[in-house]
Protein backbone atom coordinates (compact mmCIF):
# COMPACT_ATOMS: atom_id res chain seq x y z
CA UNK A 1 0.00 0.00 0.00
CA UNK A 2 2.92 2.55 0.73
CA UNK A 3 4.45 1.32 -2.38
CA UNK A 4 1.30 2.81 -4.06
CA UNK A 5 1.28 6.01 -2.64
CA UNK A 6 4.70 6.55 -3.99
CA UNK A 7 3.87 5.85 -6.93
CA UNK A 8 1.16 8.20 -6.88
CA UNK A 9 3.14 10.75 -5.56
CA UNK A 10 5.44 10.59 -8.31
CA UNK A 11 3.28 10.95 -10.89
CA UNK A 12 1.64 13.99 -9.24
CA UNK A 13 5.07 15.20 -8.98
CA UNK A 14 5.58 14.66 -12.44
CA UNK A 15 2.65 15.83 -13.32
CA UNK A 16 3.60 19.23 -11.60
CA UNK A 17 7.09 19.09 -13.61
CA UNK A 18 8.67 18.69 -10.16
CA UNK A 19 11.42 16.46 -11.25
CA UNK A 20 13.52 16.03 -8.43
CA UNK A 21 10.44 14.92 -6.15
CA UNK A 22 9.31 13.08 -8.80
CA UNK A 23 12.40 11.02 -8.82
CA UNK A 24 12.57 10.59 -5.19
CA UNK A 25 9.23 9.22 -4.94
CA UNK A 26 10.18 6.14 -7.01
CA UNK A 27 14.00 5.98 -6.12
CA UNK A 28 12.71 4.85 -2.43
CA UNK A 29 10.74 1.98 -4.10
CA UNK A 30 14.20 1.48 -5.98
CA UNK A 31 12.16 1.58 -9.25
CA UNK A 32 15.11 2.54 -11.80
CA UNK A 33 12.96 2.00 -14.34
CA UNK A 34 10.37 4.46 -13.62
CA UNK A 35 13.67 6.23 -12.68
CA UNK A 36 14.97 6.15 -16.46
CA UNK A 37 11.10 7.25 -17.61
CA UNK A 38 10.55 10.27 -15.94
CA UNK A 39 14.19 11.50 -17.43
CA UNK A 40 13.89 10.08 -20.67
CA UNK A 41 10.48 12.10 -21.02
CA UNK A 42 11.76 15.19 -19.79
CA UNK A 43 15.02 14.78 -21.33
CA UNK A 44 14.23 17.58 -24.53
CA UNK A 45 12.55 19.33 -22.35
CA UNK A 46 15.18 20.02 -20.53
CA UNK A 47 18.11 20.10 -23.30
CA UNK A 48 15.61 22.59 -25.04
CA UNK A 49 15.30 24.92 -22.11
CA UNK A 50 19.24 24.85 -21.80
CA UNK A 51 18.40 23.22 -18.17
CA UNK A 52 21.70 20.97 -18.18
CA UNK A 53 21.51 21.84 -14.01
CA UNK A 54 18.65 20.24 -13.98
CA UNK A 55 19.28 17.28 -15.98
CA UNK A 56 22.51 16.16 -14.57
CA UNK A 57 20.92 16.86 -11.20
CA UNK A 58 18.27 14.39 -11.66
CA UNK A 59 20.73 11.75 -13.94
CA UNK A 60 23.00 11.88 -10.78
CA UNK A 61 19.81 10.32 -8.70
CA UNK A 62 20.62 6.90 -10.68
CA UNK A 63 23.23 4.62 -10.32
CA UNK A 64 25.88 4.76 -13.22
CA UNK A 65 25.42 1.32 -14.08
CA UNK A 66 21.57 1.94 -14.77
CA UNK A 67 22.58 4.97 -16.66
CA UNK A 68 25.40 2.86 -18.93
CA UNK A 69 23.02 0.37 -19.16
CA UNK A 70 20.07 2.11 -20.99
CA UNK A 71 20.66 3.38 -24.13
CA UNK A 72 18.62 6.98 -23.70
CA UNK A 73 20.42 7.72 -20.21
CA UNK A 74 23.46 7.53 -22.19
CA UNK A 75 22.50 9.95 -24.86
CA UNK A 76 21.55 12.24 -21.59
CA UNK A 77 24.97 11.18 -20.26
CA UNK A 78 26.85 12.13 -23.62
CA UNK A 79 25.28 15.92 -23.05
CA UNK A 80 26.37 16.37 -19.81
CA UNK A 81 29.96 15.12 -20.38
CA UNK A 82 29.66 17.71 -23.72
CA UNK A 83 28.46 20.40 -21.35
CA UNK A 84 31.42 19.60 -19.11
CA UNK A 85 33.90 19.33 -21.73
CA UNK A 86 34.97 16.32 -20.87
CA UNK A 87 36.06 14.76 -24.04
CA UNK A 88 37.70 11.70 -23.35
CA UNK A 89 34.35 10.24 -21.26
CA UNK A 90 32.32 11.04 -24.87
CA UNK A 91 34.40 8.53 -26.49
CA UNK A 92 33.96 6.05 -23.91
CA UNK A 93 29.94 6.65 -23.94
CA UNK A 94 30.14 6.37 -27.81
CA UNK A 95 31.85 2.37 -27.02
CA UNK A 96 28.73 1.89 -24.74
CA UNK A 97 26.46 3.55 -27.17
CA UNK A 98 26.98 1.71 -30.03
CA UNK A 99 27.33 -1.86 -27.83
CA UNK A 100 23.34 -0.74 -27.24
CA UNK A 101 22.39 0.37 -30.60
CA UNK A 102 23.42 -3.01 -32.27
CA UNK A 103 20.07 -4.70 -30.83
CA UNK A 104 18.16 -1.85 -30.99
CA UNK A 105 16.13 -0.30 -34.74
CA UNK A 106 17.45 1.85 -35.97
CA UNK A 107 15.07 4.36 -36.60
CA UNK A 108 14.93 5.66 -32.98
CA UNK A 109 14.52 9.23 -32.73
CA UNK A 110 17.51 9.53 -30.19
CA UNK A 111 19.91 7.75 -32.98
CA UNK A 112 19.78 10.62 -34.91
CA UNK A 113 21.33 12.77 -31.97
CA UNK A 114 23.86 10.82 -31.30
CA UNK A 115 25.19 11.06 -34.62
CA UNK A 116 26.47 14.59 -33.13
CA UNK A 117 28.66 13.05 -30.99
CA UNK A 118 29.66 10.75 -32.92
CA UNK A 119 30.51 13.26 -35.58
CA UNK A 120 32.34 15.42 -32.37
CA UNK A 121 34.30 12.31 -31.35
CA UNK A 122 35.65 11.90 -34.73
CA UNK A 123 36.41 15.36 -35.12
CA UNK A 124 38.39 15.61 -32.02
CA UNK A 125 39.01 11.90 -30.98
CA UNK A 126 39.83 10.42 -34.36
CA UNK A 127 41.12 13.32 -36.14
CA UNK A 128 38.80 12.58 -39.01
CA UNK A 129 36.73 15.58 -40.90
CA UNK A 130 35.18 13.97 -43.48
CA UNK A 131 33.73 11.03 -40.84
CA UNK A 132 32.84 14.03 -38.37
CA UNK A 133 30.92 15.93 -41.33
CA UNK A 134 28.92 12.84 -42.57
CA UNK A 135 27.53 12.15 -39.23
CA UNK A 136 26.76 15.66 -38.97
CA UNK A 137 25.04 15.76 -42.44
CA UNK A 138 23.21 12.77 -41.46
CA UNK A 139 21.99 14.18 -37.78
CA UNK A 140 20.94 17.37 -39.33
CA UNK A 141 18.42 15.63 -41.86
CA UNK A 142 17.34 12.64 -39.49
CA UNK A 143 16.96 14.89 -36.35
CA UNK A 144 13.51 15.68 -35.61
CA UNK A 145 12.43 19.37 -35.04
CA UNK A 146 11.46 19.22 -31.33
CA UNK A 147 15.26 18.58 -30.61
CA UNK A 148 15.75 22.02 -30.76
CA UNK A 149 19.38 21.83 -29.07
CA UNK A 150 20.50 18.88 -30.71
CA UNK A 151 19.83 20.30 -33.94
CA UNK A 152 21.33 23.88 -33.50
CA UNK A 153 24.81 21.95 -32.25
CA UNK A 154 25.06 19.74 -34.95
CA UNK A 155 24.57 22.55 -37.47
CA UNK A 156 26.98 24.74 -35.48
CA UNK A 157 29.74 22.12 -35.60
CA UNK A 158 28.97 21.44 -39.23
CA UNK A 159 28.77 25.46 -40.29
CA UNK A 160 32.13 25.74 -38.03
CA UNK A 161 34.28 22.35 -39.80
CA UNK A 162 32.29 22.16 -43.11
CA UNK A 163 34.46 25.28 -43.68
CA UNK A 164 37.48 23.43 -43.08
CA UNK A 165 36.52 20.92 -45.64
CA UNK A 166 35.25 23.20 -48.21
CA UNK A 167 31.59 23.12 -48.16
CA UNK A 168 31.19 26.69 -48.46
CA UNK A 169 27.79 26.52 -50.66
CA UNK A 170 26.58 24.53 -47.99
CA UNK A 171 27.34 26.42 -45.10
CA UNK A 172 26.20 29.08 -46.41
CA UNK A 173 22.72 27.78 -47.35
CA UNK A 174 22.28 26.73 -43.25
Amino acid sequence: ELASYHLKASDWYENQNLLEDALYHVMILNRYDLASGIITRHRLELLNANNYYLLEKIQRMLPMTVIESDPELILVELYIQFNHQNFARLGELEKMMNYHLTGLQKDISFCAEFKFFRGFNSLFLNNDLPSGLKYFEEGMEEVLESSAESKGMIELMYMIFGQFHGQYERVKEL
